[in-house]
């Protein structure tokens, strides 16, 4: 806890390395909730395409080597996710835990899922242009319920190699929140060649 507060509270966790070297943080403000203070209000559609019209969309990038689709399920609400669109929707859930004895939590599940646009919403195919994200971050005004999140993403270019994802979340209930990536872009290289 680097700020504690009884409404506000400021949590930082860090992915190291045995040698100390930093792979990954994570920072969450975590706010207490109320229902007697506003009620709901949304600047945007509420509602992502059911689940239920949503077509199967098997992963398999790199034929036999392991790969994120293993371990995720995929359903095509809108457009063509990682076609080269710039914007598309789907449903996804993770059919691995992250850690083998515990369950996913729903902000873990939400953001893990909150890390697929740069794919999902890719502006060429992906076997032509390198979308890496840089980070993701998360806004949530509740907590996600069950295993399928929605997303609504698209990417935007700056000309510059450098551009950005916006997404919007939700759970089968509706809207729960927004994530955003900064993102580099690269051409793939040739195989047998590097950059």
């Amino acid at each position: 806890v680097v700020r504690p507060g009884r409404r506000i509270s400021l949590l930082r966790a860090e992915m190291t390395g045995l040698d100390g070297t930093v792979f990954m943080y994570a920072s969450a403000w975590m706010m207490r909730q109320d229902d007697s203070i506003v009620g709901p209000a949304t600047s945007h559609d509420d509602r992502m395409p059911p689940l239920d019209d949503a077509t199967p969309l098997p992963i398999n990038f790199w034929g036999d080597r392991p790969e994120f689709g293993d371990v995720v399920d995929t359903r095509t609400a809108e457009g063509s996710p990682f076609s080269g669109n710039g914007r598309a929707s789907m449903w996804a859930r993770l059919t691995a835990p992250l850690l083998a004895d515990r369950a996913w939590n729903p902000y873990a599940r939400a953001i893990t899922i909150a890390d697929f646009p740069n794919g999902v919403a890719s502006i060429e195919p992906i076997d032509r242009l390198v979308a890496i994200n840089t980070d993701v971050s998360a806004y949530f005004g509740r907590a996600p319920q069950g295993e399928w999140i929605g997303l609504r993403s698209g990417t935007n270019s700056s000309g510059l190699g450098l551009g950005m994802t916006e997404s919007l979340l939700y759970d089968a209930s509706g809207f729960v929140g927004t994530a955003n990536q900064s993102i580099f872009f690269d051409r793939v290289s040739p195989p047998g060649t590097t950059r």
